[in-house]
């Protein structure tokens, strides 16, 4: 891929982004996303001032089953 095609990223559109689904670790609420896809799993982390949304494009174009995570105090996560 070239500088040029890197610098073209669009944000997903909002209805494109799959539904939240919720789960309780340690006490803690996380929200996450599940995208669909062949192979192995894909566990997908976001950085600092992001969240899981960002992620989502980026995961689509592996073709994988992917979890995509809001880590706590981030997007949609409690804190």
């Amino acid at each position: 891929m070239n500088e040029a095609a890197l610098l073209n990223v669009t944000a997903p559109r909002a209805e494109s982004i799959p539904a939240i689904r919720r789960v309780t670790l340690l006490g803690e609420e996380i929200v996450y996303r599940a995208l669909p896809g062949r192979g192995a799993p894909v566990l997908a982390i976001h950085g600092l001032g992001s969240d899981g949304r960002d992620l989502v494009e980026l995961c689509r174009g592996l073709g994988r089953p992917a979890v995509l995570i809001d880590l706590p105090g981030f997007g949609a996560s409690a804190r």
